[in-house]
């Protein structure tokens, strides 16, 4: 091409004197040269925080460097929808025993769960069994909930949104008898909250409406939900390590293999009697390799393969946003996956247990996301700034909040 644009523009030069034929041809060099350039300026590939993607693995190391003081295990990956741009494991899922992360190592997901129960319904969604907007006890036994407070439907979006106006309840979030692992509507009947706001008013996060909303699916599907999301999320996906930790019912995993990884405390000290159960399981039960969730991560990002929808037009829908800031543009939700704004916004979940700590993070406007896994609880220098290496620095939530005295909405 190169060779033809010279000898083009040589046709053109004839007849001209030597003085403009230097001028010319001075342009024309420099034309080249410029689009011999271009291209080596376009394989650099640059990251949302401005980062090259080849050189995101020796900053994430180094950051990992200055913090080993207080690290006991990590693994990390940063992943495109086609292919990982970074993979690390640092420390130890045995620190007494030195025992070192490894690619294998599991992790538990604590609340990143939930999106297992946001993706199935959108599923059921794109084939008509469910809608997103109607009644739940549309599609639950009757006067299964029987603590509703207010006239006003509760719907999927609602508690996708955790809008469904229900207090936080503590019972059986977190046992150690495998004895209290009951069958789940069991579990929701027993536990079941007041519904203190109006649906759709108040964002109040809530583990028993999620695991509600999976009971929803269960009864949609006519199969139980972990048996549900086996089949129709981890086999497609090939998420073949990692599973609901249910006590012996297990069936990609050995409860045995998830016990390997000991907990630790933020600051690196050990921690007893942190290996527990989640009764309500779809909320946050979830343990399994780095790579699992990845593969998780990568079938949410744009394009076609892997993905747990049949239409394209269903991932898109997931991503629209569901709930907003009072300035009614910022979004905070979007059926299910939370939004945060580094220097673009992003959308994933966070995932805490008794003793682990873990982040989805998805950029689907740069294709890019990031994994975190680590055996440390309430972990926040790997979970919330590490992530800043990837999509730049966090920002404001998206509205300025007045000075006075706050009250959660996630109430017990």
């Amino acid at each position: 091409m190169l060779e033809g644009y010279t000898e083009d523009k040589s046709k053109q030069l004839r007849g001209v004197n030597h003085e403009n034929k230097k001028t010319v041809s001075t342009v024309i060099a420099l034309a080249l040269v410029c689009l011999w350039v271009m291209p080596l300026q376009a394989q650099e590939a640059l990251l949302p925080s401005g980062i090259s993607e080849d050189e995101i693995g020796e900053k994430i190391e180094a950051f990992v460097a200055e913090h080993k003081a207080s690290t006991t295990g990590l693994s990390v990956c940063v992943f495109k929808k086609d292919r990982i741009l970074y993979g690390g494991t640092f420390g130890w899922i045995d620190v007494e025993k030195q025992i070192p992360v490894a690619q294998d190592s599991i992790f538990e997901w604590g609340s990143i769960s939930k999106l297992t129960v946001w993706t199935a319904a959108m599923q059921l969604s794109e084939t008509g069994r469910l809608d997103l907007a109607a009644d739940i006890r549309d599609y639950l036994p009757q006067n299964f909930v029987d603590q509703l407070k207010y006239e006003k439907s509760v719907t999927m979006i609602d508690l996708m949104n955790h809008k469904g106006g229900f207090e936080e309840v503590v019972t059986n979030l977190m046992v150690k008898d495998k004895a209290k692992l009951l069958p789940l509507p069991e579990l929701l009947i027993a536990d079941q909250p007041q519904q203190v706001y109006a649906p759709g008013s108040v964002t109040a996060y809530s583990n028993w409406s999620t695991a509600l909303a999976a009971y929803v699916v269960e009864c949609v599907a006519g199969e139980p939900y972990d048996d549900y999301v086996h089949k129709h999320i981890f086999a497609p996906l090939q998420m073949a390590d990692t599973d609901f930790m249910l006590g012996g019912n297990d069936k990609n995993l050995d409860e045995s293999v998830w016990k390997q990884t000991k907990n630790y405390s933020n600051k690196g000290q050990p921690l007893s009697d942190t290996q527990v159960y989640i009764p309500l399981y779809p909320a946050g039960a979830l343990a399994g390799t780095i790579g699992d969730l990845v593969r998780f991560g990568q079938a949410h990002l744009p394009g076609q393969d892997p993905t747990p929808f049949k239409k394209v037009t269903t991932v898109q829908q997931l991503f629209t946003p569901t709930a907003t800031h009072t300035d009614q543009v910022s979004p905070i939700n979007a059926h299910g996956f939370w939004s945060l704004n580094y220097s673009v916004p992003v959308w994933g979940h966070g995932g805490n247990t008794a003793g682990q700590s873990a982040h989805l993070l998805l950029d689907r406007a740069s294709d890019v996301g990031l994994a975190i896994m680590t055996n440390q609880k309430g972990e926040q220098i790997y979970n919330f700034t590490l992530p800043e290496l990837i999509f730049g620095p966090m920002q404001n939530k998206g509205e300025t909040i007045p000075k006075g005295f706050y009250v959660s909405a996630r109430s017990v």
